[in-house]
């Protein structure tokens, strides 16, 4: 008789690990790949970031990415700041819309434009 876990059969042969492994990389590859995707989406917002800082701030702009796998602590999504305030925020939800939170006011009307899916609700803070 097989030993059972929940409800669940546990494969206990010597090549079962190598199945729930491949299974287990399958679903980080997908997971990846849907947060690329994602990502592709608000691609906009670099450019549109990009000419405000230089023009209006006289300053770089940093973008720092968290993968959703990466870390335990960090919610997955990107964050563009300017002398360390974030100006815009990209929140990744695996499922349903991800969000887009503009933190300057002077944004809005540009990353509107530019930014027109039903995958990225926009919102201001």
């Amino acid at each position: 008789m097989p030993a059972t876990r929940g409800l669940r059969a546990v494969d206990r042969s010597p090549h079962g690990w190598r199945a729930r492994r491949a299974a287990r990389e399958a679903q980080d590859r997908a997971a990846a790949w849907r947060f690329a995707r994602a990502t592709a989406r608000v691609r906009a917002v670099d450019a549109v970031l990009a000419e405000y800082a230089t023009s209006f701030c006289g300053r770089p702009v940093r973008r720092v990415e968290a993968a959703p796998l990466q870390s335990a602590v960090q919610v997955p999504g990107i964050s563009w700041s300017i002398d360390g305030d974030v100006m815009v925020e990209f929140l990744y939800e695996d499922t349903g819309p991800s969000r887009l939170i503009i933190r300057e006011i002077a944004l809005r009307k540009p990353l509107r434009k530019q930014l027109r899916s039903k995958h990225v609700t926009i919102e201001h803070r």
